[in-house]
Order: structure tokens, then sequence, then C-alpha cells
């Protein structure tokens, strides 16, 4: 007869999964992330990490991180003070002003488109037209009289002319000379100059402001070898071969044009 065995239960206790334990966060000032670093990368309550470099952060306090701005340029910041005009003139022969007996330049006419800026320079660009004597001088002048129109008066911006002797001068230099006609057209770009012995008590800012808020005082005018040969022998200065009187576009403050 076969005997049944009855073997005891053994209770198998399996072990628990071992939970993950919380992490060690640095304290001030530890360091708490870099390159390489295996250590603790949170801080404490009321710390923050904050990098140093790519090797290295550490933790400090939150009240002691610098707010982010947004980086101004450089730039942008020096062009705050720079009062801009955007003007232009068209230019003719003036029959009452600048007429003598037998002018080649009687039909010459120009059109000129100037950025008048206080600090970051003054352009203008041109094309005159008609004339067939060579262009010897260029200048923004104050008429006297207030009258733009038909009055005149110093040269208070310079622009292109010829600096040899016996030529237009005023004390101040022209940047560059004025072109020459092809095709009885001459077109060019131009940089202003300063007066300095016709603005007495005005700076560049203030005579273009003034420009720009008078501008039927102020004339462009373009002096060619014949007009400045006649009316040096009449003597009479240089009264020019073509005019006309300023007038305003668009004013740009800084970046922004209003």
């Amino acid at each position: 007869m076969a005997r049944l065995l009855l073997l005891p239960m053994l209770a198998v206790t399996l072990p628990a999964e071992a939970s993950e334990a919380p992490e060690t966060c640095a304290t001030a000032w530890v360091q708490c992330g870099g390159t390489g670093w295996t250590g603790p990368t949170c801080c404490d309550s009321g710390f923050s990490c904050s990098q140093m470099n790519s090797w290295y952060s550490h933790c400090v306090p939150k009240e002691s991180i610098p707010e982010q701005t947004q980086p101004v340029s450089l730039a942008a910041s020096e062009m705050v003070d720079d009062e801009c005009y955007h003007m232009f003139s068209e230019l003719s022969f003036n029959t009452l002003v600048q007429s003598f007996p037998a002018n080649p330049d009687s039909e010459a006419k120009a059109y000129v488109d100037c950025k008048l800026c206080s600090r970051s320079g003054m352009q203008c660009t041109a094309n005159v037209f008609g004339g067939r004597t060579q262009l010897v001088a260029s200048h923004i002048h104050l008429a006297s009289d207030g009258d733009g129109e038909n009055g005149s008066g110093p040269p208070v911006i310079n622009f292109c002319g010829d600096n040899g002797p016996g030529m237009i001068a005023d004390g101040s230099s022209y940047k560059s000379p004025c072109a020459h006609y092809k095709n009885r057209a001459a077109v060019m770009s131009m940089t202003g100059n300063f007066v300095d012995g016709q603005n007495a008590g005005f700076t560049l800012g203030s005579r273009l402001k003034d420009i720009a808020s008078n501008p039927s005082k102020y004339y462009f005018n373009f002096h060619s070898i014949a007009s400045w040969t006649h009316w040096q022998v009449e003597g009479k200065g240089p009264v020019g071969m073509c005019r006309g009187v300023m007038q305003m576009s668009q004013r740009r403050l800084g970046s922004v044009l209003v």
C-alpha cells in the first residue's frame, strides 16, 4: 500500500523592490552642475542653480539672480540724440537774381534730395541738367531777409565744390568735387560740411532744426564757373547758377520716421 508523504510548505519571502532614495540637493554656494558633474543638480529650497560657465554651476539665493533684460544695441543707444531730416529742393535758373547777358547756363535746372542728420552726417543726391559750364560749388544758404525764393545770404552748409585757388571759399572745405556733365546732366552724391564761420551761435543740430522748422528761409544753390566768373567781376560775390527753396519731406528721430 502506497504511503502519501506530506511535506511542510515553506513560506518564501521575496525581497521588496528597492525604492529610489530622494535626491539630495546641494546647499548654498555648493556645486550643482557643469560639464562632467555627477553630483546633485538641484538646490535646497530658496536657492537656484546658477551657471557661472560651462564647467561650473552653484546654488545661489533666488533673489540674488538678476532679471534677464533684452540687450540694447550700442548703435541704437547712440542714435537716440541723432536728429535727421529728409528734405528736397527743386532748382531752376532764377531770372530775377541770376540773369546776365549771354549766360550759357540759363537753362539749368536741378533736383536735390537730402538726408540731414546732426550726428550721422549730411548726404544729398543731385541731378543737375541743362547747364553747359562746369559746376564749381553747391551750398545750402540762409536768405538774410528770410526770403528763400529771391533773397540772398551766406552759405551755412557746403556740399560739392572746388577747393582750388580762385574758387568760392567760405572758410570750410568741400568734401568732394562736383560731378561733370555727361549728356548735359550731372548726377552726384554729396556729403555736407558745416560752415563754421557762417553759423555763429548755432550748433549743427540747432542749424538743421532751424532749416527743418523754417525751410522757406533757406535755399539750395549750385554755382558754375560761368556764373562765378561773371559775378566775381561784377563784385557781387557768388550769386549762383540755379537755386531752389528747401522743402520738408520727412523727419526722423533716431530710427523712427515721424
